[in-house]
């Protein structure tokens, strides 16, 4: 088949409350209201560089907290919520030591 390559990344939608980010995924996407909660690795514990792209298109927010280092200087970050029609999408890499959103 042409047109197809190795570089293709992977998108989970998520349903639950509360979610382990894994080194399988690339972009999180809620798929149902309510609040939701991302468990991240720490920074440290991922090769420097290791992005993660969080979309938010229900009406609800995004809590990510990794489990060390900070995400921006804080504890946790949280994405403001945003609609189907306007998501509001955050992506964050590892610096080696903490999380530093680069896209948002």
């Amino acid at each position: 088949m042409s047109g197809l390559d190795n570089t293709s990344i992977t998108v989970r939608t998520v349903t639950t409350t509360t979610t382990t980010v894994t080194s399988q995924d690339s972009v999180l996407i809620p798929t149902n209201a309510g609040a939701k909660n991302f468990a991240m690795p720490g920074a440290a514990l991922v090769i420097p560089g290791r992005q993660y792209t969080f979309s938010n298109g229900t009406v609800t927010t995004l809590t990510l907290t990794p489990s060390a280092g900070l995400i921006d200087g804080a504890a946790t970050k949280v994405v403001a919520a945003g609609t189907a029609a306007a998501p509001v999408c955050v992506t964050v890499v590892s610096d080696g030591t903490n999380w530093v959103t680069i896209a948002s």
